[in-house]
């Protein structure tokens, strides 16, 4: 577990006291969500509900909705106490005030604000909400909440992951984490951190898909709670940068 907690309005440095594991194997899908293959009906139907408390949140008239979809460790084997519930909107973007960059931005920065403002549970497993392109490819196994019907279900194929590699680089990582925000006296200093683990994970993910080292680590850096750090001290830092004395 990680210490991130603030005293007096200021960040304490963190410590790691045990290791978190970012996947563990199982013979079934976690049984508080699911009955077998199928979603239980009363966690579909909290799902849709969040779904369209999100889509008023957006404030978009006409959303072009494809779908509404679950994806991530909840809908494999692999899932940990630490998995999130990955509820996707499948949108047609260009449809949306013309489509581009600045649309994309606009539904992540939405979906920020509400991750950030709302604490949403379902059987104890927090809900992480995402706004995705029906034109975007999709990777591992999705569920369709309109449909209740698996979209993709792939056989877990066990892998051979290395633990001991993945912890050495989980350490190696974290140090530099906290070498790297005590030096950080700007948000982008943060935000570049960010970015290069991003582009760390996805390099693995795209060489070695799901069971690569790389995101493994990067797993491990979520449900240590390093990327808490990172999110915390990115808050102090705006906040000194745009407060005058």
């Amino acid at each position: 577990m990680v210490s991130c907690a603030y005293l007096t309005g200021k960040y304490t440095t963190m410590k790691i006291f045990e290791f978190q594991a970012p996947v563990m194997f199982h013979t079934q899908l976690n049984p508080r969500l699911w009955r077998d293959e199928e979603l239980r009906p009363e966690v579909r139907s909290k799902l849709v509900e969040i779904a369209r408390e999100f889509i008023k949140f957006l404030r978009i008239d006409k959303l072009p909705l494809k779908d509404i979809i679950i994806t991530g460790s909840m809908t494999n084997l692999t899932y940990t106490p630490h998995s999130d519930l990955d509820l996707h909107l499948i949108v047609n973007m260009d449809n949306v005030y013309g489509g581009g960059a600045m649309v994309e931005q606009m539904f992540d920065s939405k979906r920020r604000l509400w991750n950030k403002t709302y604490d949403l549970t379902l059987r104890g497993t927090p809900v992480e909400i995402y706004v995705e392109d029906d034109e975007e490819q999709r990777e591992g196994n999705s569920y369709s909440l309109i449909t209740n019907q698996w979209l993709e279900r792939r056989p877990l194929t066990q892998s051979g992951y290395n633990d001991r590699s993945v912890r050495a680089k989980y350490q190696a990582l974290h140090r530099w984490i906290e070498r790297m925000s005590e030096r950080a006296d700007d948000p982008e200093d943060i935000d570049s951190i960010m970015r290069k683990l991003k582009q760390y994970r996805q390099a693995g993910l795209d060489a070695h898909g799901e069971f690569s080292t790389e995101n493994l680590v990067f797993k491990s850096l979520r449900n240590n709670g390093d990327l808490e750090h990172l999110d915390m001290k990115r808050t102090e830092l705006t906040n000194t940068k745009l407060s005058l004395d």
